[in-house]
């Protein structure tokens, strides 16, 4: 997860190319000879790119989805181990409710990260093959430093800015209403007599 980027898109051309060591493994599982074009073919070098960095980032989510459930509180899953309920119904009826809010904060950071998603996408193939992984930012990239339109790449980077904003912000807006739900809930009084 701490890796430098580059050195993640070298790792992966490595480990990707038509004579790699994924080709010799799913060779060998198979028996028949593959010589898989991850990086090359125009139809799978963005998916392959996508897992490239599912791979990088998915420790960190965990990271934040253990740290978010190591600090639920204990309350609510006594009571309902108390009640009789199981492990997976406690988990899919008392943890998974309490863990939206940092479930949508690592999904946040995943969205903020992959948007800004440059160097192993240009380090790998720089857009290709053709425009394939022409992602925004190599887009942008690509009109400011290769066709020298800084103006168009300027206004790109202020459309992705916004855009970004305002997704932010509305998920920001929903954790809000999802925490005074959730006070709310807690904080009821019982009914004087």
């Amino acid at each position: 997860m701490l890796t430098v980027p580059i050195v993640i898109a070298y790792t992966g051309e490595m480990i990707l190319y038509q004579n790699g060591p994924l080709n010799d493994i799913l060779s060998h599982l198979t028996g028949l000879r593959i010589e898989a074009q991850f990086l090359y073919k125009q139809e799978i070098a963005l998916t392959t790119i996508g897992f490239m960095e599912i791979w990088n980032w998915t420790p960190f989510s965990f990271i934040i989805m253990m740290a978010g459930l190591a600090s639920l509180p204990k309350e609510p899953q006594e009571a309902a181990q108390i009640l009789g309920a199981n492990k997976w119904r406690i988990f899919w009826e008392v943890q998974l409710p309490l863990l939206r809010p940092v479930i949508m904060l690592a999904l946040i950071l995943r969205f903020l990260e992959s948007m800004a998603e440059f160097p192993k996408t240009w380090g790998l193939l720089q857009g290709g093959p053709g425009s394939a992984t022409e992602t925004i930012p190599v887009y942008i990239f690509i009109n400011a430093w290769q066709f020298f339109d800084l103006s168009y790449a300027a206004v790109l980077s202020y459309l992705v800015l916004f855009m970004m904003m305002g997704i932010v912000l509305s998920a920001i807006w929903l954790l809000r209403r999802e925490k005074k739900s959730l006070d709310a809930m807690y904080e009821s009084k019982p009914e004087e007599a």
